[in-house]
Order: structure tokens, then C-alpha cells, then sequence
């Protein structure tokens, strides 16, 4: 039997739709970077990719210094919808962003108190690519 690899890949970043659909199909895809395209899917559509429960992660400073989001982030969407999310820096070398300020402004954008964000943080840890082991002693850490 062959072993699985899971991925992560950059897809709608510049807002194609068909490329998400087709990364969030794919049994090897397990988080979905950026995934800017999804604001063009139908409620309909979005709930069904919910469903495949394979997170996107969130770079919500990249997005605006590239002009990606302007005005309203969909990411409230995604998160109504039930897509697990996380949220990063891209690259703080280039947009000059920290871990503490991508998550703060996620707590802004989606309305979300610190205890609701540090639960999805949390539900993210399910989405690392590493032993359960690994998991378990992350999740440990950070409960504490």
C-alpha cells in the first residue's frame, strides 16, 4: 500500500474559484493556502466545501498589502460556513507582520473574542502535518 503525502497548496490567491474546487477534491489536499477565490462560490457551493473539513490558511496582512482583500475579507464567510482556519504571516520578511498581529486582526475581522480564537487554533492543530504525538504535545503546550 502506498502512503499518503498530504499537501497544502496555494490555490486562489488571485481569485480563481475552479482552482479551489478542483485542490479541495483531491483526497491528498489537506489545507488550502490563501483560497481567496472561494468569495465567488455560492453559499450553496461553500457549505458543500465546508464539508470536506480541510482548512485554509488565513494571511490576512498579505492579503490587503497585495490588494487581494480589499474592503471585507471573505474569511468571515469561510467561517460561517465551518471551514477550519488558521491564520498566518505569509512572509513577515516582505509585509512586515507578526504571528500576534495577523491574530489580532482576525479576532477584529471575524468579531471573535480571545477565547473563540485560541478554540480555533486549537481545532487548526488537527491540520499540522505531523504524528499524533507531536499533535497531542502541541495541544498540551498550549492549553497551558
Amino acid at each position: 500500500a502506498e502512503a499518503e503525502v498530504p499537501v497544502s497548496i496555494h490555490a486562489g490567491e488571485i481569485g480563481d474559484l475552479d482552482n479551489i474546487v478542483f485542490a479541495l477534491n483531491q483526497e491528498s489536499v489537506r489545507r488550502i493556502a490563501h483560497g481567496l477565490g472561494l468569495r465567488h462560490a455560492s453559499p450553496e457551493l461553500l457549505a458543500e466545501l465546508a464539508g470536506h473539513r480541510k482548512l485554509i490558511e488565513v494571511c490576512l496582512g498579505s492579503n490587503r498589502a497585495l490588494g487581494y482583500a480589499e474592503g471585507n475579507h471573505p474569511v468571515k464567510d469561510w467561517h460561517a460556513a465551518g471551514f477550519p482556519l488558521n491564520f498566518a504571516t505569509d512572509d513577515t520578511a516582505i509585509f512586515g507582520t507578526t504571528l500576534q498581529q495577523e491574530l489580532q486582526a482576525a479576532q477584529v475581522v471575524l468579531g471573535i473574542d480571545q477565547e473563540a480564537l485560541q478554540q480555533m487554533q486549537m481545532e487548526a492543530i488537527n491540520h499540522t502535518f505531523c504524528s499524533s504525538t507531536t499533535r497531542g504535545l502541541i495541544q498540551r503546550l498550549l492549553e497551558d
